[in-house]
């Protein structure tokens, strides 16, 4: 049987995820879910996917866990500006965040609640309506 490494660098028997990584990895969701585009139609093309390693290697580490004093394997990599809202930040370091998959949940979960603020016709961000009131 080949031994792979897992991004978080645990050696693997022909497995993609350690056992561990496979426990936090969140199910991806369906295609349909997601516009129903391919992931290069999406902006994840082989570019991406060469810089997205390269992120990963130069910060194997969870930015947001390291910054509280947590070690925690980095493996997945967050546009902090959306590629749909900036496709030319896509690939700038400056807008990439190496981080673990609970903390890329969090993150994702952040922005959606912050979309569906700014979406919604009464509210703003900080809770007041837009006539002023509560």
């Amino acid at each position: 049987m080949s031994k792979r490494f897992c991004p978080c660098g645990t050696i693997t028997d022909n497995a993609r995820l350690c056992d561990r990584c496979e426990q936090q990895r969140e199910p991806e969701p369906r295609r349909s879910a997601r516009d129903g585009r391919g992931s290069t139609a999406r902006g994840y093309d082989r570019r991406w996917r060469k810089l997205r390693l390269l992120m990963l290697a130069d910060q194997p580490l969870c930015e947001l866990c390291e910054a509280e004093g947590i070690v925690e394997a980095a493996v997945e990599v967050h546009h902090v500006q959306p590629i749909a809202q900036r496709p030319d930040l896509r690939l700038e370091r400056g807008n990439l965040m190496c981080l673990c998959v609970p903390c890329h949940a969090e993150q994702d979960e952040q922005r959606r609640r912050a979309e569906q603020l700014d979406n919604h016709p009464g509210l703003r961000r900080n809770g007041r309506s837009r006539e002023g009131k509560r």
